[in-house]
């Protein structure tokens, strides 16, 4: 799964065929709009899905910003 904050539909599609990825849509996801209410969400499909990866880009992006990534509340995020 990818939670794509940074870049749209069509710039992941052209990354995508430069670099040859032609995922199965059976097991890949892009979620594009995700903000930290959703957190429980996300961690109810990961279960039930039995996701392997979850990549985000940006974290930054998801805490709009506003977090020093060098603080407590970061890392508790991060777990």
């Amino acid at each position: 799964m990818i939670i794509q904050l940074d870049e749209p539909l069509a710039n992941m599609k052209q990354k995508f065929q430069r670099m040859g990825f032609a995922p199965n849509p059976k097991n890949f996801k892009v979620k594009w709009n995700f903000h930290l209410l959703m957190i429980p969400e996300l961690e109810k499909e990961i279960v039930k899905n039995n996701t392997k990866i979850v990549a985000i880009d940006s974290l930054l992006r998801i805490v709009d910003g506003n977090q020093d990534i060098y603080s407590a509340e970061m890392g508790l995020f991060i777990d």
